[in-house]
């Protein structure tokens, strides 16, 4: 099931629910409203009736009258005052348990029996009052006593309230259809606004499915600022995160189809080198020295693989290395490479000559030992005759006076196997990995390697420390 129509199923059930519950209570309370009032109306009509014709006996002549008098003056004043304040009521009044005037038709006494007795006011002037129901009426009723000449004397009321629920059970229809034309307006009115709140959640579903087919760059359009804008922002984080891991990832693919191909290409001469030669050491009749030349060139060909092999190990070693970085000091530092340097073969014709400001700077000291060896190196076989190593705060300088590089070619240098004259660098074992080996300790280092050289003046590297 979709969340819309999840949503507006439940979003009705509650709207109904509410219509529900309200209507029910807005009947219930009208209808005891409409009734309290009824009884109020009533009770107020009885307690009217019964004092004005208290007061009226009092003063009548109903004390100094005897027998029949007495009977036909009270039955008198009775029927007057039960005429003068009927409206719709009827008034009975009792003589101890004889009737002596009834305008209802109802026996009072007996159908207050059947109904649940309430009092209002003071015991002296206390009214009894009652519901109940007589066929298909539905009677309130009210019982007074009083004293006169020390005779029990009883008024009761009956009043019909019957239309009053019959007006009670005409309005429910009406609240159940005026409820009805409400949920049947909420209906499509709710599902019109849930389709325009949810239509951004919609536009993000298609947006993922395109990110799922490979459309990288697809981003939403936030509006506002809810909860749906902030996953919208959200979700072009996340689409520009995956993008830029793709890419990444496939640029790596890249340079690794790349360097395969270049690595290929390094080993095919060396190895066809090896296995002429071997060849010939099999199947020729050679001299000693022709024999010695042989297993020589064979050897050269054998460590030219074995560098290579070592300069990809560390050249692929370092695209995993967790780096643990220290406060290390630079003056240490160039120190070490300085004795490594002047301990080394063959450098014997290359000056070195360093200098620190005794400065600390954040790294691994072996692999910023590395990178500046290589560096080195890279002078030395350049021709270099004087390497000078220059540490000052965020930065190491590393200048040499060889042949220096063509500035067309000083964007290719720290590509794996550029070789800016393959011929040359063939001879002198370079193997073309030695810049892109420093570049790659340098990120990891948070460094920056900027190589500033022309042809004839030499190069200089400079090491930008930007943490």
């Amino acid at each position: 099931m979709k969340l819309r129509t999840r949503i507006t199923l439940i979003s009705l059930a509650v709207i109904l629910a509410a219509i529900l519950v309200s209507g029910c209570l807005l009947v219930l309370l009208s209808a005891q409203n409409s009734i309290q009032q009824a009884e109020e109306s009533a009770l107020s009509q009885s307690r009217y009736m019964s004092i004005s014709f208290k007061n009226a006996v009092n003063e009548s002549a109903f004390f100094s009258a005897a027998g029949n008098a007495r009977s036909s003056l009270i039955q008198y004043l009775f029927r007057e005052y039960a005429r003068r304040t009927a409206g719709d009521a009827d008034f009975i009044l009792m003589h101890g348990s004889e009737t002596v005037c009834n305008t209802s038709g109802y026996q009072p006494d007996i159908l207050m029996s059947y109904g649940e007795i309430r009092t209002l006011g003071a015991s002296y002037d206390a009214v009894e009052y009652t519901t109940v129901k007589a066929g298909n009426e539905i009677l309130f009723l009210t019982r007074q006593a009083f004293s006169f000449a020390r005779e029990p004397y009883t008024v009761y009321m009956v009043s019909n309230i019957t239309q009053v629920y019959r007006g009670l059970q005409t309005f429910v229809p009406g609240a159940v259809l005026i409820g009805g034309l409400t949920a049947a307006v909420c209906v499509p009115l709710l599902v019109f606004l849930l389709k325009r709140a949810l239509f951004p959640l919609e536009m993000l579903k298609q947006q993922a499915a395109q990110i799922a087919g490979g459309v990288y760059s697809e981003r939403a359009c936030p509006r506002g600022s809810d909860e749906i804008a902030a996953l919208a922002q959200s979700f072009n984080a996340m689409a520009g995160a995956v993008e830029r891991n793709i890419n990444s990832l496939e640029l790596k693919a890249q340079q690794q189809e790349m360097l395969l191909a270049a690595v290929a290409h390094e080993i095919k001469t060396p190895m066809t080198s090896v296995i002429g030669y071997a060849d010939t050491l099999q199947r020729t009749r050679l001299t000693e020295v022709q024999q010695q030349n042989a297993i020589s060139r064979i050897h050269t060909e054998c460590r030219y693989m074995e560098r290579l092999i070592q300069k990809l190990a560390k050249l692929i070693a370092t695209d995993h290395a967790a780096l643990s970085l220290r406060e290390e000091s630079t003056a240490v530092l160039l120190d070490e490479v300085r004795k490594t340097v002047v301990s080394g073969q063959g450098l014997q014709e290359t000056e070195i000559s360093v200098y620190s400001d005794g400065g600390l700077l954040a790294m691994d000291r072996d692999l910023m030992t590395d990178l500046l060896l290589n560096l080195i190196d890279n002078s030395r076989k350049a021709g270099s005759s004087h390497i000078s190593i220059v540490a000052q705060k965020n930065d190491i300088f590393v200048r040499d006076d060889g042949c220096g590089i063509p500035e067309e070619k000083l964007a290719h240098v720290a590509q794996p196997f550029y070789k800016g004259d393959p011929s040359a660098s063939r001879k002198k074992g370079g193997l073309g990995l030695g810049l892109a080996l420093c570049q790659k300790i340098a990120r990891l280092h948070g460094a920056l390697l900027a190589i500033d050289s022309s042809p004839g003046t030499g190069t200089t590297v400079h090491i930008i420390f930007t943490n």
